[in-house]
């Protein structure tokens, strides 16, 4: 394969994960970031329909039922990287976890805890901080980590 080739299966190719960084800043891990973005992917509609992904329920609350190595699979997190990842995001505060069955298979399920997610990411948003010149001209856009 040459470089043109590589370039022409590059752009054909749709094994991407669309990633927002603010995910990271607000759980100040790149690992938990990607995954909290992956987890967020599952409450967007699908193609076909105005409804989420999500199709497990417990308790009356939807949840992604997933193992580690489907996580592997969509995000390329290690089993150790998402068990991390998923005990960071449990401790912001943004998710819950449990285990159920999943097709007679005990799985993890997750699920997004929105109002906390809604309010870290609004927190998130306000610590941005757009640098002016003396002209009030935007010269580029900082984000600010409080202490």
């Amino acid at each position: 394969m040459n470089f043109k080739q590589f370039i022409t299966w590059e752009k054909s190719t749709y094994d991407i994960v669309d990633f927002k960084m603010i995910y990271v800043d607000m759980a100040e891990d790149l690992c938990a970031g990607l995954l909290l973005s992956q987890i967020v992917y599952y409450y967007l509609p699908s193609k076909n329909s105005k409804r989420n992904k999500l199709r497990v329920e417990h308790g009356g609350k939807n949840w992604i039922a997933k193992g580690r190595e489907e996580w592997w699979k969509e995000i390329r997190l290690t089993a150790r990287q998402i068990d991390r990842a998923v005990d960071i995001l449990i401790k912001a505060g943004l998710i819950e976890k449990e285990n159920h069955k999943f097709n007679s298979t005990p799985k993890m399920h997750i699920r997004l805890i929105e109002d906390v997610f809604l309010q870290l990411l609004k927190d998130r948003l306000n610590e941005t901080v757009k640098s002016t010149s003396p002209n009030g001209e935007v010269l580029c856009h900082e984000t600010v980590k409080s202490n």
